[in-house]
């Protein structure tokens, strides 16, 4: 009989399953992270939703989600990102002994949606809900082993080991652009790139998917596979992606945080992490206390008897009350946060009370005649009851407060006519204003141009910084974080917090994606709004600008707004300068700052393997 590779039967982030109805199969996914429900600690496992769909057959449109919900281990040997074949699947296996889960909860879409929604095409970018995503959550049975990692694909894939070389799971994050991640999936193994968009949503197949973007290669059959950051936090779960029409790709994912909310935290991400015990006797209803809590703000522990008590953290320091009955007790500890949660520490300890011998010494005769003559020797008595009535200190406490000396020197200080009169003439004295070389100029919102043809707003912005339309907060203090909103109809297309370098000058950008199947979606009117607090600050005179000081707004709170336009390319020019109608800027604006391009309803292509090419040979258990 052949033995099982190591990691056979364990689920591991970025492995490999197939999904099937009975005998009849769906098709092929990887695992996103592994988890334990909320409740009680079961073992399961986070992939993306579309995954339930029957890849075989679709609608006039595309896929119908939610036809098939049991899942097998596929065997890493054979799949792809062991065989170096992203195209082939004739070497795919279901090993014996193989893990077996069900999807208890999904979503691919808006909540309820099972078939494309053609409206998506014509969904405005920006568009923002975070409902609308795409994630399953896999129920495994009691006792399946679920691992805290994400599988690199290295030498040991080869053998059937995903654990051999993997990454440990460190916690929940969420993503940032030009973050460096890691992807893992059954069809191309690790692959590693970096997020080109934070935020936004992407049509996958007729479905709007709110998420994350990256670069990271991957093909069909790695769909619900893990991003995970190099620093081991967990991000996301691949959904969809292919090539732009530039030759670039573009990988979307659902965010970690938001599937958990959506299926209303029903479960946590498991990271390698696990409580430690520091004692192992405890009295009874005290408290028994271990380290090893930081990152987690409580807990569970459940009981031999599947009892469960409160965990509490404070510090990296966890702490239960001990149970009032004498003697042994085991079970779990699991330490929680919103998203994550520990391994489990198998805790063992006594309770036991406290040895009485400590009472029986202290009732001896011979101390408690001691103890009883010493207070009532008169001498000492005496002596005692004198130090606290003796007059003498009495009257010096009493004297130093009601010293007319001070009091008077006191009283005059804040009363005298003198400093009050210089106090009142500073600010309104003409010397100190007129010595002030300047004031500094009101901060300004420009927008370049304030009106722009659709043909130059769409475009590869990062390489082309003459596509888009810039806007630039100028006159601020250096080093003021300036907060940029730019909507469309009350639609947010983009948000951005910028420091204004050491000219005083913050500036963003915005344009619209080449890949974009109707591009008139960018046509219309945009708000621009640039939000900033900018401390007063003293000039050389030792004043404040007359014009900052009017400028700002309580605690020095500013918001400017503007807006642009983007038109069709026929469209009459009105002459408009460029600027800001409150400004005097002369159009040309300093390029400092990020610059992200307009989140896109674009298509994507789904990212699971249909079974159709696959010949899904699975042995039934006995």
């Amino acid at each position: 009989m052949t033995a099982l590779a190591a990691s056979t039967g364990t689920a591991v982030g970025g492995g490999g399953y197939g999904t099937h109805k009975g005998d009849k199969t769906g098709g092929l996914c990887s695992l996103g992270f592994t988890a334990l429900s909320n409740d009680s600690f079961k073992p399961q496992a986070l992939t993306a939703g579309h995954c339930t769909a029957d890849f075989n057959s679709g609608s006039e449109y595309g896929i119908v989600a939610g036809q098939y919900f049991d899942i097998a281990e596929t065997l890493s040997s054979g799949d792809g990102g062991a065989t170096g074949d992203e195209k082939g699947t004739s070497t795919v296996k279901f090993p014996e002994g193989g893990f077996r889960g069900t999807i208890s909860e999904w979503r691919f879409g808006r909540p309820g949606q099972t078939d494309p929604d053609p409206s998506v095409e014509t969904t405005p970018a920006g568009t923002k809900d975070v409902t609308s995503t795409d994630y399953a959550l896999v129920d495994f049975p009691e006792g399946t082993k679920v691992a805290p990692k994400v599988s690199n694909w290295g030498a040991g894939a080869k053998k059937g080991d995903l654990l051999a070389e993997a990454h440990s799971v460190t916690s929940v994050g969420t993503p940032k652009v030009g973050e460096q991640v890691l992807r893992s999936g059954r069809t191309s193994g690790q692959k590693s790139g970096s997020v080109t968009y934070s935020e936004g949503w992407a049509n996958i197949d007729g479905r709007m998917v709110d998420g994350f973007a990256s670069n990271a290669h991957a093909n069909h059959g790695d769909s619900g596979g893990a991003y995970i950051s190099e620093d081991g936090q967990a991000l996301g779960v691949l959904s969809g992606g292919g090539e732009l029409n530039d030759g670039s790709e573009l990988f979307w994912a659902t965010k970690v945080p938001n599937a958990l909310d959506q299926m209303g935290n029903k479960s946590r991400i498991l990271v390698a992490s696990k409580a430690k015990q520091s004692g192992d006797t405890v009295e009874p209803g005290q408290r028994l206390r271990g380290s090893g809590a930081n990152g987690f703000d409580g807990g569970t522990f459940v009981d031999s008897n599947g009892t469960k008590s409160k965990v509490t953290v404070s510090g990296g320091t966890w702490a239960i009350t001990a149970p009032k009955d004498e003697g042994e007790h085991t079970g779990k500890l699991y330490l929680t946060n919103k998203y994550s949660v520990s391994e489990p520490l198998e805790l063992k300890f006594t309770v036991k009370k406290a040895t009485p011998t400590p009472t029986e010494t202290a009732t001896t005769p011979a101390p408690t005649a001691t103890a009883t003559e010493t207070p009532t020797d008169p001498a000492p008595s005496e002596t005692a009851t004198e130090d606290p009535t003796d007059p003498a200190p009495s009257q010096t406490a009493t004297e130093d407060p009601t010293d007319p000396a001070p009091s008077e020197t006191a009283t005059e200080d804040p009363t005298t006519p003198a400093p009050t009169q210089t106090t009142s003439g500073t600010p309104s004295s003409p010397a100190p204003t007129s010595s002030n070389p300047a004031d500094p100029e009101p901060s300004s919102l420009q927008i370049d141009p304030r009106r722009i043809a659709l043909s130059k707003f769409v475009g590869d912005g990062d390489k082309d910084k003459s596509v888009g339309v810039e806007a630039s907060v100028m006159g601020a203090e250096p080093g003021t974080k300036v907060s940029f909103s730019i909507k469309k109809k009350g639609v947010t297309a983009k948000k951005e917090t910028v420091t204004a370098d050491e000219s005083g000058n913050a500036t963003t950008r915005v344009w619209g994606l080449t890949s974009a199947q109707n591009k008139d979606v960018y046509l219309g009117t945009y708000g621009v709004t640039a939000d900033f607090t900018e401390a007063e600050q003293p000039n050389a005179g030792g004043t404040v600008g007359k014009a900052a000081a009017q400028d700002a707004k309580a605690g020095g709170a500013k918001t400017l707004e503007s807006t642009f336009s983007v038109v069709s390319d026929d469209a009459p020019d009105p002459g408009d300068d460029g600027n800001d109608d409150d400004n005097n800027g002369n159009g040309h604006l300093p390029r400092t700052g990020a610059t992200v391009g307009v989140a896109l309803g674009t298509a994507a292509g789904l990212l699971a393997l249909g079974a159709g090419m696959v010949l899904m040979a699975r042995r039934r258990r006995g």
